[in-house]
């Protein structure tokens, strides 16, 4: 039995792009693809996955934006600081203190996301 069926949206493993079954050759795992962007071949089985299994499978990013959640007050994060005049986007650990964010050498910063830091040794408590 063939995995995709005529009309399924694939991804091609290769690069990404994709498309939408045309045709299916159930003896040999292929099936016609015709692409998002008119390109049209015959794909073997292995080299396909249903388009939306792409999102299903990513990982969800370890960064919050300080607007959606901000941390637990003096806890140490990753803060991500964007450019100014006077320095590039860059990261430092820093904490919210319930009213401002600061490096842990004291400095003031206005962070736009922060992730929390992985634990050395997540089997200690």
């Amino acid at each position: 039995m063939s995995k995709f069926q005529k009309g399924d949206r694939v991804t091609y493993k290769g690069d990404g792009t994709t498309g939408i079954v045309t045709d299916i050759y159930p003896e040999r795992d292929m099936y016609d693809v015709k692409f998002d962007d008119g390109y049209a071949d015959v794909m073997f089985e292995e080299d396909l996955f249903r388009a939306r299994e792409k999102y299903a499978q990513a990982p969800a990013s370890p960064w919050v934006s300080i607007n959606e959640r901000l941390p637990e007050p003096d806890e140490h994060v990753l803060a991500a600081v964007p450019a100014d005049f006077a320095n590039p986007d860059r990261y430092e650990v820093a904490s919210w203190d319930g009213e401002d964010w600061y490096t842990t050498h004291g400095e003031h910063i206005r962070p736009t996301h922060w992730a929390n830091i992985p634990k050395l040794h997540p089997e200690r408590p």
